[in-house]
């Protein structure tokens, strides 16, 4: 099992026959655009304790050193504002004056939805109390 990992040293995935693909590059004539570092236990732990974050390092020196690319950050926060905003659509009908809601869990649900509203990198967890709903 090898890293592939670009010129710059940006960590582009995990592959298992490099070979493979640098003969794939060489019978198209195209000049391999990738590097490949073999795993090895002592990599294959660091990579386990950093999950699917390892796309936001570069490999140098043999070490991992974070590299978090803006406008994946961008792409990232976007996609959570669309999630956050359809969570917040799920829920609107739960806020309707005459929807049989007990006060308790208008009360849960307006708390949740401001969560939402005010959440920075992370969404917050939904309440059991709407685990159904937002399914």
């Amino acid at each position: 099992m090898y890293l592939q990992i670009t010129k710059d040293k940006q960590i582009m995935c995990t592959v298992e026959d490099k070979d493979h693909l640098t003969e794939h590059f060489k019978n198209n004539d195209i000049e391999n655009p990738f590097e490949y570092i073999e795993i090895t236990k002592e990599l294959k732990s660091i990579i386990k304790e950093l999950n699917q974050d390892i796309f936001h390092y570069k490999f140098i020196d043999g070490k991992f050193v974070e590299s978090i690319d803006e406008s994946f950050l961008e792409l990232e926060l976007k996609n959570l504002k669309e999630e956050r905003n359809l969570l917040l659509q799920k829920t609107d009908y739960l806020l309707i004056s005459d929807y049989p809601i007990t006060a308790k869990d208008l009360a849960v649900v307006k708390k949740y939805r401001q969560a939402l509203r005010d959440f920075k990198d992370k969404l917050p967890r939904a309440p059991k109390y709407l685990k159904d709903i937002l399914a």
